[in-house]
């Protein structure tokens, strides 16, 4: 026993050795930690600190750089200055030495007829707004392009001149005239819009489970009757409810017997009226049980008196109308509660369209509908208040009256949106910026006419101008208006507009 005590008490001194050596060694394994931490946070000290100096003398050297560039600037200026005087005082001394040569020269310029007007006057023809009117009003006489002489008057809408330009010189260009007001500007936007019939006048048939189609005996587009067999469909789920019918039949035609005799007795006094109570209320709960069962088959389109066919079930037309929806192929699978039959009664197109919620506002009901070729199809009959989140858009339906358009088509539709009174939609490419001006060209006999105008509205692709000062019937420049921005600002063929 006592050896035993001293072999745990020597194992109690090891096991305590053990873990006194392991803390020491987890001190040791800090202590280096810690320093290999403070060598690298060193090192990344004298790294910044190396970087901040370099980057303070390369400012130092960018500056002194500015400073020398700067001085050398000012030095050549005043040397040009110098030079200009010197040539100055040296022109004056040669004009007052020599004045009597300068007389002769001038009477001889009067008298030619074949001087231009402009080097007959003394004066500068850049000096006055007055010697500026004179050479914008005979600009075949003057050797420098005229200026605008209305901006004194503080005419902002013709406070330019007009820019003479051909036919063939604007055609060249690439310009076009359009009319002011003109239905294919202010149809609006293009949309993706599909073509289907109007829902309100059509059945549609689909299934409550997965079905596939065994046969087909009419496609879409043709006309149908109440009762005409379209295709055939089969699955197990259909067979199951096909064998509970049967015996929902069955079982009620049984009841149905049981409650009739028993009808006779409960007269005749054989049976009280408990019994007869009891086999009616079975034959009504069958009875219900098969008219559920036989709905759940007229929901498929299967006649429920005659529902089997070649290959499977009977699928036939609840109506008569348009067959716009059916089964294309053998073999399809149709998904469960997808209608896969509609019939329409009616051959009334409607247009499904897209809008992005940013210009929905613009888009309200018996807003004009047009085609891509501009010709009217339609108007707006509803329009969404919902937003959808997939897309971010709305979705918004025309009733199509006149057009050529198939169903399923996706075609481009355009929406004539809402415009304030008073106001015109001209494209983005028939109005240009010219400083702090917005221009428009109006054509004119010999060219064009630029017109200041106010912007009310920005669109995409248009702008909704201000009307007053226009008749209406006016034509304007569309298309490449950089050619006419560069002839109003002397930079251009010749140097002119004129």
């Amino acid at each position: 026993m006592r050896e035993d005590f001293l072999q745990k008490i020597e194992l109690i001194k090891m096991r305590a050795n053990k873990v006194l050596a392991d803390k020491i060694l987890l001190r040791k394994i800090a202590l280096v930690a810690s320093a290999v931490l403070v060598v690298v946070l060193l090192i990344v000290f004298i790294a910044t600190s190396d970087m901040a100096q370099d980057k303070q003398s390369m400012a130092h050297s960018e500056q002194s750089h500015q400073a020398q560039d700067t001085h050398s600037s000012q030095d050549f200026t005043q040397e040009q200055m110098k030079e200009q005087n010197l040539v100055e005082q040296d022109s004056q001394q040669d004009f007052s030495q020599s004045p009597q040569n300068l007389q002769p020269s001038q009477q001889d310029f009067a008298s030619s007829s074949q001087v231009p007007q402009a080097l007959q006057n003394p004066q500068s023809p850049l000096d006055t707004p007055k010697s500026v009117g004179t050479n914008a009003q005979n600009p075949q006489n003057s050797q420098y392009p005229a200026l605008n002489t209305q901006e004194s008057r503080g005419d902002t809408s013709t406070k330019y001149e007009e820019v003479k330009v051909s036919a063939s010189q604007a055609q060249g260009l690439g310009i076009k005239d359009i009319p002011i007001q003109n239905p294919s500007i202010t149809r609006g936007v293009p949309f993706n819009a599909l073509i289907d019939f109007d829902d309100k006048e059509s059945a549609t048939q689909s299934s409550t489970f997965d079905v596939v189609v065994v046969g087909i005996s009419m496609r879409e587009g043709e006309a149908i009757n109440e009762g005409d067999e379209i295709c055939e469909i089969n699955s197990n789920e259909l067979n199951n409810s096909y064998f509970e019918l049967e015996n929902a039949r069955n079982r009620y035609r049984v009841a149905q017997e049981v409650a009739q005799k028993d009808k006779g007795l409960y007269e005749s006094g054989v049976i009280s009226q408990r019994e007869y109570q009891t086999s009616y209320l079975a034959s009504r709960e069958l009875y219900l049980k098969l008219s559920q069962l036989e709905n759940s088959f007229k929901l498929f389109g299967i006649d429920p008196k005659n529902p089997k066919g070649k290959s499977g079930f009977r699928v036939v037309a609840s109506s008569s109308g348009i067959l716009s929806v059916a089964p294309k192929t053998t073999g399809e699978k149709i998904p469960a509660f997808t209608p896969y039959v509609r019939i329409s009664k009616s051959s009334d197109l409607l247009a499904r369209i897209k809008i992005p919620a940013s210009i929905s506002d613009y888009v309200v009901p018996g807003s004009k509908v047009y085609s891509e070729q501009g010709q009217y199809v339609g108007d707006i009959s509803t329009v969404s208040v919902v937003i959808d989140k997939t897309n971010n858009s709305i979705t918004a339906i025309a009733k199509l009256q006149k057009g050529v358009f198939r169903v399923g088509e996706v075609a481009d539709i355009y929406i004539e949106g809402k415009q304030p009174k008073g106001t015109f939609a001209l494209p983005s490419d028939a109005i240009i910026k010219n400083g702090k001006d917005n221009l428009i060209f109006i054509k004119t006999q010999e060219g064009y006419i630029p017109r200041v105008v106010n912007i009310v509205e920005k669109r995409s692709k248009s702008f909704v101008i201000d009307s007053s000062g226009f008749k209406g019937d006016e034509k304007v420049a569309s298309g490449s208006l950089i050619a006419l921005k560069g002839l109003i600002n002397n930079v251009g063929i010749g140097g002119s507009g004129h």
